[in-house]
């Protein structure tokens, strides 16, 4: 049951009630000898207005301090018991009496309530304010919340495409283990898995205008024949005479719209002279899935996939088999630049760099690139006719292993200024003493390609260099492995000569003139490298950011925390990218001399 009006809290009534009985309470108790408290300054009974105009406003305030007026009056004229004065006659003569006390009661009680509504009004439109602050911070706190949602979807879409990428390299390994057989069917689950293919088949090509022949399909074959005539089908037909992807939207800009056209992409398998051996026919693909960029992805995967076609079939006259090193092939120079073309477009399109051009080389080995430099590239660049009849197809067999010895300890890369190794001349040859340092694969290799000073007396440094090709065992060579931090698969040597004998037939070059020839395998050497760590920079920073957005802690990505949104965003990683960019370009400006055989002008680059 609810309380009247009069007594419920905050009532006007109520308040002024009890305040008055409290005022007149204590002035019969503790001095009733003067009513009204006029005596005292300030009197009590200004708490009346004081209290009720501070608490409901600026009416309520006037009221209180004529009833507080009122109180005194009443109290003097009607007050029974002693008194220091005679009662007033009138009430006239009560307020004539202390007009001063009862006109500072209406007053006070105004000011006070006049102060209450100024404050009330301020704290209102305080308490607006802060609401609609709140409901700001609100939203923006719920578009936070949206936004980081938003973000962690795009960090796993990132990072789903990241792993996509590599599945993508992973996948393209396998395929160069499938036999010619299974290839096709290979491809097939390849692209279905990759592109999302859902009804496709890969047809072979034999002779133009002739039928093509299904060698593998996947889903429903109700527009993928076993024989299908290239007229059949306009896109099939733009395919083969384009030799390029085709796709059903490209061909509907091209020229009228064909009735009944079933195939949504063509794209040619293409062998490494450019020839059409199969054609992937496209007729069923997710509307969601087909777009530029899966077009892409598809024409990428069929160009890898056709040269794994041409080698699985023999690829004939385009590599060698190394001896004794199982599937790992040699390839002709033409063919390797054709891969090296498609492993380009990979990486520019997929981001697919260093190991996209390993597995088409098919497990490559540090041995035989240091083979290449400092073997068959030093016989050709410095040896005579005679030394390449007899190095250079001992070399091309795996039969023969070498090693590069110029740094010397105390030289570093100052190969001229740091030579201390000496070779001097004796009957039918040379002795050679010095020692070398940082030389990969020496402890493995047969011959040493080796440089030592002949010639004290020159005018400069590079005059009085030679080329000599050692065998490391010779008599008086010692070889020791030196610890290594990484790269411990491949060894690094320290070469000790002592009084070792090299006879004349293993000079390579002029004596003394062996400084400009060497430097041409120096060149190729430092332009793999560089490229070895530009590749090994490009993995570093993509690692890095991946990790960043896919790595939680403290409950968040640790690419939110302010550190690596820096290194992410503004200083580290633009400035490692920009380098890997500027590496790559140096890089190219550098290879393409080299490649042109304009070797001073890589040297110099």
């Amino acid at each position: 049951m609810s309380l009247p009006a009069v007594l419920r809290p905050k009532s006007i009534a109520l308040d002024a009630a009890v305040v008055a009985a409290a005022i007149v309470g204590a002035n019969l108790l503790f001095d009733r000898a003067h009513p009204g408290w006029t005596n005292l300054n300030p009197s009590p009974y200004l708490l009346l207005p004081l209290l009720l105009g501070g608490r409901y406003g600026f009416l309520p305030g006037i009221l209180a301090g004529l009833t507080a007026s009122a109180l005194i009056v009443l109290q003097q004229m009607g007050w029974a018991g002693p008194l220091p004065a005679a009662p007033p006659a009138s009430v006239r003569a009560a307020l004539t009496a202390t007009p001063y006390l009862h006109a500072s009661l209406v007053f006070i009680g105004a000011l006070c309530g006049e102060l209450f509504g100024w404050f009330r009004r301020e704290h209102t439109q305080a308490e607006a304010q802060l609401e609609k602050l709140t409901t700001s911070v609100r939203r923006l706190d719920s578009d936070v919340r949206y936004l980081r949602g938003v973000k962690d979807e795009l960090d796993r879409v990132v990072a789903a495409r990241d792993g996509e990428v590599s599945a993508l390299d992973t996948e393209l390994r396998r395929l160069y283990a499938s036999s010619a057989e299974d290839l096709p069917a290979e491809v097939l689950q390849f692209l279905k898995r990759q592109a999302r293919l859902a009804d496709a088949a890969i047809y072979a090509v034999s002779a133009p205008d002739q039928p093509l022949l299904r060698l593998a399909f996947i889903g429903r074959d109700t527009h993928l024949p076993a024989s299908l005539p290239p007229a059949a089908s306009p896109v099939v037909r733009l395919a083969l005479d384009r030799n390029s992807l085709v796709t059903l939207p490209e061909l509907l800009q091209r020229r009228d719209p064909p009735a009944g056209e079933p195939t949504l992409i063509a794209a040619p398998l293409r062998d490494a002279d450019g020839h059409v051996r199969a054609l992937l026919v496209v007729t069923g693909l997710p509307f969601i899935a087909f777009t530029a960029q899966s077009a892409n992805l598809i024409a990428l995967i069929c160009d890898w996939a056709g040269e794994a076609l041409d080698l699985a079939s023999g690829a004939a006259g385009r590599y060698r088999i190394v001896a004794g090193r199982g599937a790992q092939r040699v390839f002709i120079r033409d063919h390797f630049r054709h891969l090296l073309d498609l492993a380009f477009v990979a990486q520019e399109r997929h981001r697919l760099t260093s190991s996209v051009v390993l597995f088409t080389l098919l497990y490559p080995s540090w041995v035989w690139g240091v083979t290449s430099f400092s073997g068959s590239k030093a016989i050709s660049y410095c040896g005579s006719e005679a030394q390449r009849r007899e190095f250079l197809p001992r070399i091309a067999a795996g039969k023969l292993r070498t090693a590069m010895a110029f740094t010397e300890p105390g030289g570093g890369t100052d190969l001229l200024g740091g030579m201390r190794t000496r070779a001097r001349k004796v009957d039918g040859g040379w002795v050679i003493d010095g020692e070398k340092i940082w030389s990969t694969c020496a402890h493995v290799a047969d011959y040493l390609f080796l440089m030592a000073r002949t010639r004290t007396e020159v005018a400069k440094r590079s005059d009085g260099i030679s080329i000599f090709f050692v065998p490391r065992r010779s008599a008086g060579i010692t070889i020791t492995e030196l610890p290594k931090l990484g790269m411990r698969c491949v060894a690094s040597c320290s070469v000790h000569l002592n009084k070792v004998f090299v006879p004349d037939e293993l000079l390579l070059g002029e004596e003394g003139q062996g400084w400009r020839p060497s430097t041409r395998p120096l060149n190729n050497e430092r332009l793999v490298n560089a490229a070895t760590c530009l590749g090994m920079l490009d993995g570093v920073l993509e690692d890095a950011l991946a990790h960043m957005r896919t790595r939680q802690a403290f409950g968040r990505l640790i690419g939110e925390f302010q550190a690596l949104q820096q290194i992410r965003h503004i200083h580290r990683a633009a400035a490692v990218s920009d380098g890997v960019q500027m590496t790559g370009g140096v890089g190219y400006a550098c290879a393409g001399p080299q490649h042109a055989g304009q070797h001073g002008g890589c040297s110099k680059k």
